[in-house]
């Protein structure tokens, strides 16, 4: 059997994410409403057509009048009606005032509110008073200025951000219904090995459940992934090239787990091998674990489809996708990284061989990174939920030294 391509040295961790970047192309920008956005990446810049405030308007409830009617204290003063919150406002003449309410617009030729606490007049509802006596004044003009928040042209939205409630908020603020976004990059996942049982099924004498197929489903959703479908191939190069046939739509990324080594069993390399419709290279990442990979394209339905082809421990899957499958997914977003990144302090010593990445998951306490439950042998899934990160040891720490922790949750 002819091995497929392989790459002869390791590469880093940041080498190797360079590599799947340049597989893939940003997505087309679409024009969305502004409920369809959240977790999408955005486009290009957004500046404001409103701004915030786009009026001046009262930060208080109170009563706005002219400040130079307050020469004495205490003063009463007429008050001429009343302006709600979205009410066009009405112009008190010289020495009166007029009944307010937050966020209402200041009258022409009014620059000062008196809170209603400083003055007579009784708080909550009630008939507009004939006069008010104002109390005291707290220096304060209690009066939010137009755009003193977000001016008219502001740049509001960076492109490349990845939208959020409040990054919505501000572009419905300033103006927006719609904004220019990447969709979803949708992503076929297959699993291979023979030893992989749908969840839930009875397992047969050496099978286990395939937590990779939900690992890599959910994970890829959590990084702002759609996935199209999920597929398992078992040890079959037969399987596998079906299991990545027509699919429903264009996929924009396949994600694969297992069968990447040179074992006389691992399905991709042989598929890669023998399909007229791989492209792919299998080499090696210097870390630990996960170094086995894989990448490329795959032929569907007529395009070029880029791989990431990852081995297939649980926890080097883990790794392998808040790694390489969020570089790729970046790119389609047109995301620079995504990646969040917290420095801590070692709670324990920890040693990698040289030339070698280590990632080791951990638990971060009041800023004390604490080597996870259970250990940190690459099959170890069932307690990967307790960590909050990877710790990315390029050189042995000891307990005290400060450490970087990759965020994974």
């Amino acid at each position: 059997m002819a091995l497929a391509p392989q790459s002869t040295a390791s590469v880093s961790i940041e080498e190797h994410r360079a590599q799947l970047r340049q597989l893939v192309s940003a997505l087309p920008v679409v024009e969305l409403p502004l409920r369809d956005c959240a977790g999408l990446c955005l486009a290009r810049d957004v500046a404001a057509s409103v701004a915030v405030p786009a009026f001046d308007c009262s930060a208080m409830d109170g009563f706005a009048m002219r400040s130079g009617d307050l020469r004495s204290l205490p003063c009463t003063l007429t008050v001429h009606g009343e302006v709600p919150a979205g009410r066009a406002p009405i112009t008190p003449p010289p020495g009166a005032a007029v009944r307010i309410m937050t966020g209402a617009r200041i009258p022409d030729g009014c620059d000062v509110v008196i809170p209603v606490e400083q003055t007579d007049a009784e708080p909550g509802e009630g008939p507009v008073p004939v006069t008010v006596t104002v109390r005291q004044h707290d220096v304060r003009s209690h009066i939010r200025r137009a755009g003193e928040d977000v001016a008219s042209d502001d740049v509001v939205l960076t492109a490349g951000t990845l939208l959020d409630a409040t990054h919505l908020a501000a572009a419905a603020a300033t103006g927006h219904a719609m904004l220019p976004v990447r969709r979803r990059p949708r992503v076929l996942v297959v699993t291979t090995g023979d030893e992989l049982a749908t969840p839930g099924q009875p397992l047969g004498p050496a099978q286990i459940p395939d937590s990779n197929s939900v690992l890599v489903a959910a994970t890829i959703a959590q990084l702002g992934g759609e996935v199209m479908a999920v597929r398992h191939a078992g040890d079959s190069a037969a399987l596998l090239e079906q299991a990545l046939g027509t699919t429903q739509g264009t996929a924009d990324l396949v994600v694969t787990t297992g069968g990447v080594s040179v074992g006389s069993h691992d399905v991709v390399q042989s598929w890669a091998a023998h399909s007229p419709r791989a492209h792919l290279t299998l080499g090696h990442v210097a870390m630990q674990p996960g170094r086995p990979q894989g990448w490329g394209h795959v032929e569907l339905d007529g395009e070029l489809v880029p791989v990431v082809a990852l081995p297939g421990n649980p926890v080097a899957v883990h790794v392998g996708l808040h790694l390489f499958v969020r570089a790729a997914l970046d790119a389609l977003q047109g995301q620079a990284d995504s990646r969040r990144w917290l420095t801590c302090v070692a709670g324990t010593d920890l040693g990698t061989k040289p030339g070698r990445t280590r990632l080791v998951d951990v638990e971060l306490r009041d800023g004390v990174a604490l080597p996870a439950p259970g250990g940190h042998g690459s099959h170890r899934i069932g307690t990967l939920h307790r960590a909050d990160g990877l710790a990315a040891v390029t050189e042995p720490v000891k307990a005290g030294d400060e450490l970087r922790v990759l965020l994974t949750r």
